[in-house]
């Protein structure tokens, strides 16, 4: 703990670049240290992989540093997925790793160096999880769960070190951006990168849900990623749109729920990310009426529904995701979101009222209600509704959270000008 701290303090002096014999001597050190680690090995990665990701980013390196640079990909890529040392340095390993795929490739390289990682540790990796998730007992459910959100997260990471770099990278990118909306839409992919094999999340209907949403998060962390240019971003986001409408599309009259998991997770966070200028009519109706039906599915009437669907810490997640990305598209779109008022309104008193809401939930609930309040123009269609919206917020006027009281009141004043 107190290494942490002190790193934290050291990592202001490697803000700017530092010379080769500096990286040289860091490099040295943690290459001796790779796995399998001691428990006091794992401490000394612990303090220099923080200095060594920091160092890589902001240092220019000889063409002679690069190679050696390059020799490590495969043993960080093992601490990256690896759960012998602890997460923060597992984040630095990847880190460490998103920076030599973007910044230090030897531009001798015929291949992006992110399909080293891919094709020796991180694919090998999920098929191997996967298939323990069928043969394994229930207690180590969550366990290979975890693993395997690790792993496609790094999966997201080699796509965006790809995205940003350019140039031969540039197929590696959209190939795994690809990969992740089609897990994330129908649960299986052919894997690139020359395994020619399908990767399936074909189990259990609840293992398969939770599967494809950890999917779709992975696939988030591509288009978060603020590093490089915009075009590697707005060409994945083209891709994953196109990919959802035709699979909607193609599915209107017969998409059931438990198959609309995926496209939900998909647009909701294709929905909180992109600059929403960008999008068509026909975009716009793909996304609102998903959003519009996403709130029905995750929240049901029924509370034992409710308590099923909430067993999965992922599923919970997505409860606040998508009333994030209702709320963006209606500040957006109000007049494509007007039809979907019955819906939003009732349902958002639903969880006003409901105990076992977050406040967390309840606030973005508020914030729903108000800004529909706000931009909707239809008074006569909100008016219906003011009479149990008055009678739920009052209360909530002497809640012990004062975020919550002072979004009641914004709330409240919004609906009493109608």
């Amino acid at each position: 703990c107190y290494g942490h701290q002190i790193v934290l303090q050291f990592l202001l002096a490697y803000e700017n670049s530092m010379p080769n014999n500096r990286l040289k001597s860091l490099f040295d050190f943690i290459c001796h240290v790779l796995p399998p680690l001691t428990d006091c090995e794992s401490v000394q990665l612990s303090i220099c992989l923080p200095l060594f990701a920091k160092m890589l980013q902001k240092s220019d390196l000889s063409n002679d540093m690069k190679m050696k640079i390059s020799a490590m990909i495969e043993p960080l890529t093992e601490l990256a997925i690896g759960e012998e040392i602890n997460t923060r340095a597992r984040s630095e390993a990847a880190s460490s790793l998103f920076w030599i795929i973007y910044q230090h490739q030897n531009e001798k390289e015929k291949e992006c160096l992110s399909k080293i990682a891919l094709q020796e540790s991180i694919i090998p990796g999920v098929l191997n999880r996967l298939d323990s998730i069928d043969k394994t007992k229930a207690e180590f459910y969550e366990e290979n769960v975890d693993a395997i959100r690790n792993s496609l997260s790094l999966f997201a990471l080699m796509g965006s070190a790809a995205g940003c770099r350019g140039l031969s990278s540039t197929k590696v990118s959209d190939d795994i951006a690809k990969s992740l909306v089609e897990l994330t839409l129908f649960g299986k992919t052919v894997i690139p990168f020359g395994f020619q094999k399908q990767l399936s999340f074909q189990s259990s209907s609840h293992i398969q849900t939770v599967l494809q949403l950890v999917a779709a998060s992975a696939y988030s962390t591509m288009i978060s990623c603020d590093t490089g240019g915009p075009f590697w971003r707005q060409r994945i986001l083209h891709m994953a749109l196109k990919a959802a409408t035709q699979a909607v599309s193609a599915n209107s009259s017969s998409i059931d729920d438990s198959s609309f998991w995926g496209h939900l997770a998909l647009v909701t966070h294709i929905a909180i990310k992109v600059k929403t200028y960008t999008l068509s009519d026909t975009v716009m109706s793909m996304l609102s009426s998903s959003l519009a039906r996403g709130i029905l599915l995750i929240f049901p009437r029924n509370a034992d529904q409710m308590k099923l669907l909430l067993r999965s810490p992922d599923i919970y997640a997505m409860q606040e995701l998508v009333l994030a990305a209702t709320i963006r598209l209606t500040g957006s779109f109000p007049n494509k979101m007007i039809k979907y008022i019955g819906i939003h309104v009732p349902i958002m008193l639903r969880i006003l009222s409901q105990e076992s809401s977050s406040i967390d939930l309840k606030i973005l609930a508020l914030q729903l209600l108000s800004i529909i309040c706000e931009k909707v123009s239809e008074t006569k269609v909100l008016l219906k509704f003011k009479p149990a919206l008055e009678s739920t917020l009052c209360d909530f006027l002497d809640h012990s959270s004062l975020m919550l009281r002072q979004m009641v009141v914004e709330t409240r004043n919004h609906w009493t000008i109608l």
